[in-house]
């Protein structure tokens, strides 16, 4: 396989590049162009596609280019630089369109949770409270206190900090162009399916169409199963992996229609 930057590919390298060193230097840059809720103060609807520009540390940067580098090239060579650009916005907006969905519904349950521990404040409810949220949040004094003194002033602290993570979720951001570069992935092994790919820790060849099945399978799995302290947008990389595989099926039932 032959690689060789293309123009759109080239240009997206440098767009992404160019961002992510505008907001080293300026951290207003991430807030506006990161994805958060709909309910944020800091919500632009500009946000679904600029958040595909953005990336938080270098390695983020780095592994979503490498794969952009690497795949992308081959699909704008076969479709061309229009066609392809339609094709990685179209996913990057579908796993930002996803993602706030299923966000925007996880912030819905843990509202739910707090309004029912502020009725009736229990350990299961403080455990449902920390499993929706991703990471453990409360003292064993915190936990111990629920059950046994529902009406204890104490718990308004407990409260307080459940009301604090509501907000930080509510106004947190997503970035990077995971979603889009997904995408690349799945239109890569429907179009070659029998390519095989040298991946790193596999000491021997992969076709491409089982790598992407497994590594969806993977991300569907540890979006559905949220281990505590794992930030990373699971069903954003879901919704690019569908829109992608949508798109191309699609192209390929029209073989007549270029762009």
């Amino acid at each position: 396989m032959r690689f060789q930057v293309t123009p759109m590919v080239k240009n997206l390298l440098i767009a992404n590049g160019a961002i992510f060193v505008l907001n080293i230097l300026f951290p207003i840059v991430n807030d506006l162009f990161a994805l958060r809720s709909f309910e944020s103060p800091h919500f632009f609807p500009t946000q679904f596609l600029t958040c595909m520009f953005i990336h938080y540390g270098f390695m983020h940067l780095f592994g979503n280019m490498l794969s952009l580098f690497m795949f992308g090239t081959v699909l704008e060579n076969h479709w061309g630089a229009k066609r392809f650009l339609i094709f990685y916005l179209a996913c990057g907006l579908g796993a930002s369109l996803i993602y706030s969905g299923v966000h925007n519904y996880e912030i819905n349950n843990l509202k739910n949770i707090y309004t029912s521990y502020s009725v009736e404040p229990t350990y299961d409810g403080l455990k449902a409270f920390e499993r929706q949220y991703g990471r453990d949040l409360f003292s064993p004094e915190a936990e111990e206190l629920s059950d046994a003194n529902p009406n204890a002033p104490q718990l308004e602290g407990v409260k307080g900090i459940m009301q604090e993570a509501i907000g930080t979720v509510i106004n947190g951001g997503m970035g990077g162009a995971s979603g889009a570069v997904f995408g690349i992935l799945i239109a890569f092994a429907v179009l070659f399916p029998n390519t095989e790919l040298m991946m790193l820790f596999i000491p021997f060849p992969v076709k491409a169409k089982y790598f992407v099945v497994v590594y969806a399978f993977l991300e569907l799995s540890m979006g559905v199963v949220k281990v505590p302290g794992d930030t990373v947008a699971h069903f954003g990389h879901i919704g690019g992996a569908l829109v992608g595989f949508i798109l191309v099926k699609y192209w390929q039932k029209r073989r007549n229609t270029f762009y």
